[in-house]
């Protein structure tokens, strides 16, 4: 009787010890699942001065890291060596990107200084900026080229207050016709001579009253020509300095 019952007690027993090693397996794979998902979700983190990348032939491609002015950059180089693509930023932490040709001139820059004006410019073979294109902190946009010695040829842009504006300039950079639309529609149209005096000026002003005004080399109004809305023409000259339009 007595061997029956530990018979009995023992196969209880090992019955037990198999439910809880059971339980005790899970947990350990549970643990472990949950250690491993834990080092998944911790980052990586790498440090260095600098990182380069290169390829099979052994040559540099990717170079990323500071730079002798104290701005750092990512460079992207081709297979002679030479960069191309460059996007960095200064010392003063404003970015900027640069695409430089087979001569690592640097053709199309990218660049946004703090409180001045952000601007892409377009270089030729030289690093003359030919056309560039900026917007002042206040928002106002301006478009401007240049010829090859680095004289203003044309801008285009907005004024503080609204108004359309296009310059025309000569050879030697001196704007020499200049077109406004205001916000309300009226424009003109200005020649200058080369000392920038204004000498004849087209206008229409918002009300419809068109008019021409002729200046002396002095910037004295010697003649005007109006016409109303209404079709009543005026036509006056002067022999003196005449006074302000009204």
């Amino acid at each position: 009787m007595n061997a029956d019952r530990i018979e009995a007690r023992l196969a209880r027993l090992e019955s037990e010890n198999r439910t809880w090693r059971r339980v005790a397996g899970a947990a350990v794979v549970a643990g472990a699942s949950l250690a491993l998902l834990g080092q998944a979700a911790s980052p990586r983190i790498v440090e260095a001065n600098r990182f380069i990348v290169k390829d099979e032939a052994g040559k540099t491609r990717i170079d990323l890291g500071p730079l002798p002015d104290g701005s750092v950059a990512l460079s992207i180089l081709d297979a002679d060596g030479v960069p191309r693509q460059i996007l960095g930023a200064a010392k003063d932490g404003a970015p900027f990107a640069l695409l430089c040709d087979r001569g690592g001139k640097s053709r199309v820059e990218l660049r946004a200084p703090e409180g001045v004006n952000a601007g892409l410019s377009l270089l030729d073979e030289k690093g003359v900026p030919r056309i560039g294109v900026v917007v002042s902190p206040g928002g106002q946009p301006t478009l401007a080229t240049r010829s090859a010695d680095g004289a203003p040829r044309l801008v285009l842009g907005e004024s503080p207050e609204g108004a359309a504006t296009l310059r025309l300039s000569a050879g030697d950079g001196s704007f020499r016709a200049v077109l406004g639309v205001a916000p309300d529609g009226g424009g003109s149209l200005t020649f200058r001579d080369a000392a920038g005096g204004s000498r004849a000026v087209v206008g229409l002003a918002a009300d419809g009253t068109a008019g021409t005004s002729l200046f002396d080399a002095a910037g004295n109004r010697r003649a005007t020509m109006r016409l109303a809305p209404d079709g009543e023409p005026t036509l006056s000259t002067f022999e003196k300095p005449a006074p302000p339009p009204k």
